[in-house]
């Protein structure tokens, strides 16, 4: 499968909202800036409990409608 094509059908996804699953390269919109979610994964203690834009829709409805929980 092309990259276009791979990328489309993710992004068509998200925007049926079939889509759970946020990948390493994904951004976050932390307040303080933006990260991947492999960095936060990988310093997860620094953003345990830290507010968000919604990983989804992004800043549009605010810089803290989600939050970080490691589980």
């Amino acid at each position: 499968m092309f990259r276009f094509e791979k990328a489309t059908g993710l992004v068509n996804k998200i925007l049926a909202n079939k889509c759970k699953k946020l990948w390493g390269e994904w951004i976050l919109e932390f307040s303080e800036g933006d990260v991947s979610v492999a960095d936060v994964l990988e310093k997860h203690e620094a953003y345990d409990g830290r507010a968000l834009a919604d990983p989804i829709e992004g800043r549009e409805y605010g810089k803290t409608t989600a939050k970080f929980w490691l589980e």
